[in-house]
């Protein structure tokens, strides 16, 4: 018997897509919301004894969190004998530490939610820290998106090329990216923070004059950080600017800044949200459905 998938409706495409290639079922089931806005789950086949799977990335954050929450401990309660959640993107991960005194710790809680509503296993994408990470208790497959990335990058064979980090925070991952390019360095531009949506930049950490730059990040979300980054590294004389990330938040005008900001040559990243909209060209989507197939191919 095939194991079966259900989704929450934050990514139904790609829920598809790996059920089509991994051979799961699609599960029955009616998310739907009260005239109150309260959320409604409805299983409509038997669970009972069943290891299920669950697609869902928390984007918008509240309801299709809410959602997710819900599914999980509906098919819990209704006997799922183990549950495996596939979360392409985890909303909230930014709030990972106390900074300043007073902030929340609300990607701890979030990840504690998840795991008190019934979660055995989690298979999570490019989560935004190393703490985010540690907050999990329950197992997790922790994979990354940066391999996509950088191949797409390989093939286009851009000369005189530097990988940079806008942040401190994005070290690691920017060096992983340029491994897979063969390159030595990365650079890296310093920044803080003097208001919560406020960004300035101190310096940058190596030398840009012409050369082609790609910005690595996990996510877009304002566009405010890699608008910044973009201006100081043109003031440093670099030429064609590309942006690599995960995920691409589709929250207020980030879209619509990136597209007009005609210092950024591309903008690749990955199906871990579903675009609203139709893009501009400039916007490059790039799928995680065989890193997410292969990886359920393992765990048969």
């Amino acid at each position: 018997m095939k194991k079966l998938i259900f989704y929450t409706n934050s990514n139904i495409a790609l829920a598809k897509k790996i059920a089509n290639k991994s051979g799961l079922q699609i599960g029955k089931a009616d998310i739907k919301k009260f005239a109150d806005g309260e959320i409604s789950v409805l299983i409509k086949e038997k669970v009972k004894n069943k290891e299920i799977y669950v697609l869902a990335s928390s984007f918008p954050p509240a309801d299709n969190l809410l959602e997710l929450l819900i599914l999980i401990h509906t098919l819990k309660v209704n006997g799922a004998k183990k549950i495996k959640l596939i979360i392409p993107y985890f909303g909230y991960a930014k709030a990972d530490h106390i900074d300043p005194p007073g902030a929340s710790l609300a990607a701890k809680l979030m990840v504690k939610l998840i795991e008190q509503a019934g979660v055995d296993k989690i298979i999570a994408i490019d989560l935004h820290s190393k703490r985010v990470e540690k907050f999990f208790k329950k197992p997790l497959i922790h994979l990354s998106a940066i391999p996509i990335l950088a191949e797409y990058f390989k093939k286009k064979r851009i000369k005189n090329l530097a990988i940079v980090s806008p942040d401190l925070g994005g070290v690691k991952r920017a060096e992983k990216f340029a491994k897979i390019l063969k390159i030595d360095k990365i650079i890296t531009i310093k920044k803080y923070r003097p208001s919560f949506d406020r960004v300035k930049i101190e310096k940058i950490l190596g030398e840009v004059n012409k050369k082609n730059i790609i910005i690595v990040d996990d996510m877009i979300q304002s566009g405010k950080t890699i608008i910044k980054a973009v201006e100081a590294l043109k003031k440093g004389g670099v030429k064609d600017i590309y942006v690599a990330v995960s995920h691409l938040v589709f929250s207020g005008p980030s879209v619509s800044l990136l597209a007009k900001n005609k210092n950024i040559k591309e903008i690749i990243f990955t199906d871990t949200i579903s675009p609203t909209s139709k893009l501009p060209l400039k916007f490059k989507n790039l799928s995680i459905l065989n890193l997410i197939t292969s990886t359920i191919e393992k765990l048969k």
